[in-house]
């Protein structure tokens, strides 16, 4: 055969031809695992190969050096094959290279590296149609979202996936898809959602006798019903695929298996047993990031049991400071956000062993080193965000004259931590899932139903005040200024908003309130020096709005009402065609002590990066997406977005309200005021001009909003309405 593929071609009319059957020989071979063959067919194809086969040519190089264990050089023929395709405007190698590199980057644990690719694979394939080849790239897609931690878009992409498969009768691929589903709800520690989808996928794996699948499966099966404490039938099934395992010679999976072993034995009260596994994963897997950690949190688990504090807090740091190392690697922003909030439940942990062991300092600085991890990263305060400590934070409160309300939920129990200047203290707060509830129907009642909870009883409104507010008001007394670290569903809602007391008042006016993502990130801006002239950058009122995007019919008084509180030789003002987002940017926002936007705004829950504000059109282009703000730097003492839903688009563990307020404060901005829910025009016209002149007569940002929203709550009418003046918050990465 060797000798026939290296038969010479002469006629130029042919050589293409041949260059084609010897790509296809080549394929053949590779499927069948004869690499020297394969290797042989190639290196003639490409000599005989037109422009037109090169890219195909390059992709099965790339198979071949892979199979070998060699990626790199793989790396550079997919890439070379990339270009090529692309300089043929050829679709389907495109895709194909581009689900290659991802494939290659995904099997390195590369997963936002994989993601790229593989995202631009399924927009090729579903260009052309090729629903089978984007359906297995969704899979590999699908991957990369859970290891990230974006669980949504995971199951999204599942779904999809598996629907397709059982139309397609794809009896492999239906296994695989179900498979992955168990694994994304395991990730997010719902084990027993996760177990029927592992059950199916084990039932096809045996039929098709697909023993590493079937090896696979039932350990991860075994693993989900640890969280129902079936104990033998966890320890059958782990068994069964220890002994596939063994006999497929598939040793990547005893680690796992060992895992599951060691937490059966935990589970059956095997304390010694059970430590010893432990231990021995400990210093064996060290490569291996996710079961180490997940190792260091059962063992720490196991050791708070037996009441071994000292060495249950040792299994939990170590865990976080592995899952940290691995956090670091990753270089998008949305990938960072989302992997760490996969993994918050560890801190959780960690908090509660902490409490239980009566350390509360020490479980408040364990909670707060878990927020904005990302903003952090790039806050501009001049200060290192990590020196920050658990002893500062009651000098920081006497120093800027604030109580200090950090908020911390988690499933089985919730925390508040109220520091003054004399004393921190922790209280008790109800279940994680309860707030979120009563936080819901709270939000139902003041954005649907346009409720006044002051004069139309709302039970959500009131539980949330006796469970979330209460607690703290002997600690706060009135007229004090308090910064509030929200957590979970708190995010969504101004607590100010809230009736407390009798008579009922809304608990803004006792108080003076602002929002902050973390008391280490307040106590190391809290230093910052505001800018010594105020210099107005006004950008809004945009001309030509797309589709969907009606005229504000008050933007123009609302930006004439903030210009005029400012000296005019220091406003700038983008009005019309010129509030685009290339004026934004060519504006030099670094320049201005204040910024305002007057415009609509589009959150993205999905991807609350991918927010935008919508400006005038210039270069087809009308989106200032949050993104694109975080690149912009930024010295302002205030921000403003006189815009709907400005706040943030979603909240998550660990990092906290993601959107414009994060965005600007990540840019460099000491403060910004924006929204939680839809403005209207009219009322928030009112209220920014109120506030403004606030600003124009010397008050900070915190007291010209409340004075603001005071004057709307004591004015007749719909105005004193929660609706209307109670979006706007500010959140302050600094006094």
């Amino acid at each position: 055969m060797l000798a026939e593929i290296s038969t010479p071609i002469e006629d130029p009319k042919l050589r293409p031809l041949e260059a084609r059957r010897l790509t296809v020989l080549a394929n053949a071979y590779l499927k069948l695992s004869r690499l020297d063959e394969a290797e042989v067919a190639l290196k003639h194809a490409e000599t005989m190969a037109d422009a037109a086969g090169k890219p195909e040519i390059d992709l099965l190089w790339g198979d071949l050096l892979d199979e070998r264990s060699m990626p790199d050089p793989a790396e550079k023929r997919y890439s070379q094959a990339l270009r090529r395709s692309r300089e043929l405007h050829n679709r389907y190698f495109e895709a194909q290279a581009l689900n290659d590199l991802g494939y290659l980057r995904l099997r390195a644990a590369r997963y936002d590296d994989a993601q790229t690719f593989f995202e631009g694979a399924v927009t090729a394939f579903d260009s052309i149609r090729a629903d089978l080849y984007g359906n297995v790239t969704r899979h590999n897609l699908a991957i990369c979202y859970a290891k990230l931690g974006d669980f949504d878009r995971a199951l999204a992409e599942r779904r999809k996936a598996l629907d397709f498969m059982r139309r397609a009768k794809s009896e492999l691929y239906q296994e695989q898809n179900l498979g992955e589903l168990g694994n994304i709800y395991v990730a997010q520690n719902r084990a027993k959602e996760a177990i029927p989808y592992f059950e199916e996928a084990l039932s096809l794996a045996r039929r098709v006798h697909d023993s590493r699948n079937s090896e696979i499966w039932a350990g991860n099966l075994a693993g989900a019903l640890l969280s129902t404490h079936n104990w033998d039938r966890a320890a059958k099934l782990n068994a069964d695929a220890r002994v596939l395992a063994v006999n497929a010679k598939i040793t990547d999976a005893i680690p796992y298996l060992q895992f599951n072993e060691a937490a059966i034995a935990a589970g059956r009260g095997e304390t010694s047993h059970a430590r010893s596994l432990f231990e021995n994963l400990i210093a064996t897997q060290t490569s291996n990031s996710a079961l180490l950690w997940e190792t260091h949190a059962s063992a720490g688990e196991l050791e708070a049991s037996s009441g071994h504090t000292v060495a249950a807090r040792a299994h939990f740091e170590s865990a976080i400071a592995v899952i940290r190392k691995a956090r670091s690697a990753l270089y998008l922003a949305d990938n960072k956000i989302t992997f760490h909030a996969r993994l918050i439940h560890f801190y959780q942990e960690y908090v509660d062993l902490l409490m239980q062991a009566g350390d509360s300092r020490r479980a408040l600085q364990a909670a707060d080193s878990s927020r904005a991890l990302v903003l952090a990263e790039g806050f501009a305060s001049g200060v290192p965000v990590s020196s920050v400590k658990a002893v500062d934070y009651q000098r920081v409160a006497a120093r800027t004259g604030t109580v200090l309300l950090f908020y911390w939920l988690a499933p089985k129990q919730s925390r508040m931590w109220v520091i003054t200047a004399r004393a921190t203290q922790a209280l008790l707060l109800p279940p994680e899932e309860e707030i979120a509830g009563h936080v819901r129907g709270y939000q139902r009642f003041i954005e649907e139903d346009l409720g006044d909870p002051l004069e139309t009883r709302s039970a959500d409104a009131q539980w949330l005040a006796e469970k979330v507010l209460l607690p703290a008001a002997s600690l706060i007394p009135a007229g004090s200024r308090v910064v509030i670290v929200p957590d979970g569903a708190l995010h969504s809602v101004n607590l100010g908003t809230l009736p407390i007391g009798d008579p009922a008042a809304y608990w803004i006016s006792r108080v003076t309130p602002s929002i902050a993502p973390s008391l280490r990130i307040f106590a190391a801006a809290a230093s910052r020096q505001a800018s010594r002239t105020a210099s107005l950058l006004l950008i809004g009122d945009p001309s030509h709005p797309p589709p969907g995007f009606p005229h504000l019919r008050y933007a123009a008084k609302e930006l004439a009402s903030v210009a005029a509180q400012f000296p005019h030789q220091t406003n700038f003002v983008l009005t019309g065609d010129r509030a685009s987002p290339d004026g934004y940017r060519a504006a030099d926002p670094a320049r201005f002590s204040v910024i305002h936007f007057t415009a609509h705004a589009l959150a993205n829950h999905a991807s609350p990066l991918d927010s935008a504000v919508i400006l005038a059109p210039a270069h087809n282009e009308y989106k200032l997406y949050a993104r694109d703000i975080v690149q912009i730097p930024l010295t302002a003492d205030l921000v403003t977005l006189s815009a709907c839903r400005s706040a943030g688009a979603r909240s998550y563990a660990g990092e906290g309200l993601v959107g414009f307020s994060w965005a600007f404060l990540q840019a460099g901005a000491r403060k910004v005021v924006a929204g939680l829910w839809d403005v209207n025009d009219q009322s928030t016209a009112e209220l920014m001009n109120a506030m403004y002149g606030g600003l124009a007569s010397g008050k900070s940002p915190e007291v010209a909003l409340r004075d603001a929203q005071i004057a709307m709550i004591r004015s007749a009418g719909n105005l004193r309405k929660p609706y209307y003046w109670g979006p706007f918050q500010v959140y302050t990465g600094g006094s």
